[in-house]
């Protein structure tokens, strides 16, 4: 009951809701200092978490090339709830909370309630560790997954919302959400076709960081890419609202300023030769996806919190079908590359976290009082005012909601 919402969040003597707390990483970029150190290590902000942030917008879970046959079944925990994502027999997508949230258990496990996902048989709990896809073939009538996953009846089971964008699958746990396009804003157009006519799943792989998903999924293209991290202060232009959920990242252009799209040369993504010719244009969608435009291929990486220490990145390239042998050969290796340069990164990563997530405690008294380092990072320091804005947001909850639905939010 310690984090039952209306009881509230508190952890080392702080009131994880209280604007004051986060005031110094909400001054203009250059002033802003980092998140408070203990959002990067405390199990009350990951459940602040999962009431504000993943239970409340729409969260990349998957391409849709993972799941190409009928009743094939995607898997994905969100927070701590276990959902699935299922391929009709007409080609459209079910979304479902999984059957067996608890898995076998009669009552959840105190070494399943330590914030950290657990290694276990039921994959289907909402605090275990995902499973890869699993084929229709072993969703049968008898079969331990379909138990597990579906049960006898799934037209039963609490639905969820899907959408897409591109062969991007989006889940959504709020059923009184916007849609996705209308989230999105316009994303979409400056995308444009590449994430369209990207529907070919090339490679794909999952790798784990020692890390929290919010220095996870805000450092990986910081060192593949010419983002300054001495931009100044009057350089930075963003655009729109800054707490929207989906806001491009920003990226720094020839002309100084930054703007929510920006293009660079080949030649510094991993895996390109001198010889590339072309553009490509990285870009953030919060909360928990990153995309690398390519002429040929798109990257996608799926961030996803398994503790408040550890991080899963699911890596997906994908090309357009008319590419033939010698482009999947390509991506391949370009996707060899990625998950090279991603790992080489990760100590970097795993450092940063070994940095805030010690700051301010008896293990490092020269911190304890002193003030976060300033924020050099722009991408950084937008991620960061978008999530304080969902923090800090007034939400209603569910025993608070009309008979025909709920309320997703209430000034």
């Amino acid at each position: 009951m310690a984090q039952h919402p209306d009881l509230g969040y508190f952890d080392e003597g702080a009131d994880l809701t209280d604007a004051g707390l986060y005031q110094s990483a909400r001054r203009p970029f250059g002033q802003a200092s980092l998140l408070p150190a203990l959002t990067f290590r405390s199990k009350v902000f990951s459940a602040l978490e999962d009431e504000k942030i993943w239970s409340r917008g729409w969260v990349a879970i998957g391409v849709l090339p993972d799941i190409p046959e009928a009743g094939d079944l995607l898997p994905f925990t969100v927070g701590n709830h276990g959902i699935h994502v299922q391929r009709n027999d007409d080609g459209g997508l079910t979304g479902r909370f999984n059957k067996a949230q608890h898995g076998g258990c009669r009552a959840v496990p105190l070494q399943c309630q330590t914030g950290s996902k657990t290694k276990c048989s039921f994959t289907s709990c909402g605090f275990s560790r995902d499973r890869d896809v699993i084929p229709a073939g072993d969703l049968a009538d008898g079969a331990p997954a379909m138990h597990q996953y579906l049960g006898l009846v799934p037209e039963r089971l609490l639905p969820v919302k899907i959408e897409t964008f591109g062969p991007l699958i989006f889940a959504n746990l709020d059923p009184g959400s916007d849609s996705l396009r209308h989230t999105l804003g316009d994303l979409p157009s400056r995308i444009g076709d590449p994430l369209g006519s990207a529907n070919a799943l090339c490679c794909k792989s999952w790798l784990d960081i020692r890390a929290n998903w919010k220095l996870a999924g805000t450092d990986l293209f910081e060192s593949h890419s010419p983002m300054s991290s001495t931009v100044p202060a009057q350089a930075m232009s963003f655009d729109g609202d800054r707490n929207g959920p989906y806001v491009l990242e920003t990226l720094p252009l020839n002309n100084g300023r930054v703007s929510h799209a920006r293009n660079f040369d080949l030649p510094a993504l991993p895996g390109f030769s001198s010889d590339h010719e072309g553009q490509a244009v990285f870009c953030r969608a919060f909360p928990n996806l990153l995309l690398a435009l390519l002429p040929s291929h798109v990257v996608s990486i799926i961030v996803q919190p398994l503790s408040m220490t550890e991080t899963r990145l699911r890596i997906s390239l994908l090309a357009g079908e008319a590419h033939g042998r010698d482009a999947a050969a390509e991506a391949r290796r370009l996707h060899d590359s990625w998950n090279a340069a991603i790992q080489c990164n990760a100590a970097r990563i795993e450092s940063l976290q070994d940095f805030v997530g010690t700051w301010g405690t008896a293990s490092r008294p020269e911190s304890e009082g002193a003030t976060l380092p300033v924020e050099v990072y722009p991408e950084r320091y937008e991620f960061q005012q978008f999530l304080i804005g969902r923090i800090l947001e007034k939400h209603m909850h569910y025993w608070n909601a009309p008979l025909y639905g709920r309320v997703s939010s209430a000034v």
